[in-house]
């Protein structure tokens, strides 16, 4: 697979052939995707408009309440953040505004340090998944697809206390990711040492690519995170995806480096608090 001028889409509308550039906007479109899947469930309250996209949900976790698609004039912009905070603050959530390619204005990071956001981010990573490192199996590990309800909701129980999100927020978050079901689309797995499940990972079929996420493991299960993260390309792989991309921490950034991604951009977003008044 090379990397052209171009991204090319097969029949099927999985990403064939791309530049750095078509990765990229893969990355981003990707993560908007998945919220938006999210957003669509119970749990939101979901705003759209010309100017911009809202999720809120009623999780006191920035990550879960954001905003996405800017498309902000430099007479409009400052106002609108100003009406964004307002709304958020109404609701005493804290909120991150991402930052994606083709928002404006292009000075929209500035304008939000102006207005007490903090810098949020990590790499953005793409593999060509052919030339996976698939890591060596540790002893006593299995692994399994979420196929029924009763496995899904250990997947949705584990995957909170897993990430070490605070206690009032675990169940929030098992509701959630509940709500979204067992789909053809959007899959998670089970990673089991000894038989006891330690681990998840998901793959999200979005955008042409096989996005990684929800990869975590509770502390019994450290270093099997490579494994997680590689076995839902199995699938992905049998389903005829060319590409996965991911949104890596900095902690995690060496281990998806090793399995054979790349990086090709910052997915960034500002947070803010009802702190940062």
């Amino acid at each position: 697979m090379g990397l052209g001028d171009k991204a090319t889409m097969s029949a099927h509308g999985i990403l064939d052939e791309c530049s750095p550039k078509a990765y990229k906007k893969a990355i981003h479109d990707s993560w908007n995707s998945l919220f938006l899947l999210f957003g669509g469930t119970p749990h939101y309250e979901i705003l759209e408009t010309q100017h911009l996209t809202t999720l809120a949900c009623n999780t006191k976790i920035s990550m879960f309440n954001r905003v996405m698609r800017t498309r902000l004039s430099p007479d409009n912009a400052d106002e609108k953040i100003q009406e964004t905070i307002d709304y958020f603050s109404s609701k005493e959530l804290p909120f991150r505004w991402q930052i994606d390619p083709g928002d404006t204005p292009s000075d929209l990071p500035q304008r939000l340090e102006n207005h007490s956001f903090s810098l949020k981010g990590g790499p953005g990573m793409a593999l060509v998944i052919d030339e996976l490192r698939v890591p060596k199996n540790p002893d006593g590990f299995r692994f399994e697809k979420v196929t029924t309800q009763e496995m899904n909701e250990t997947f949705c129980r584990l995957l909170p206390e897993a990430y070490g999100m605070p206690e009032f927020a675990r169940d929030d978050m098992a509701q959630m990711a509940m709500s979204i079901g067992i789909r053809d689309d959007y899959c998670n797995y089970l990673g089991f040492l000894d038989d006891k499940p330690v681990a998840t990972s998901s793959v999200f079929y979005s955008d042409g690519v096989a996005g990684i996420y929800n990869v975590a493991n509770l502390p019994e299960g450290r270093g099997i995170g490579s494994i997680m993260s590689a076995v839902p390309l199995f699938d992905a792989r049998d389903l005829g995806y060319k590409v996965s991309i991911l949104h890596s921490t900095t902690m995690g950034y060496n281990m998806y480096k090793r399995l054979g991604f790349d990086e090709y951009c910052r997915h960034d977003s500002y947070e803010w608090t009802p702190q940062s008044r």
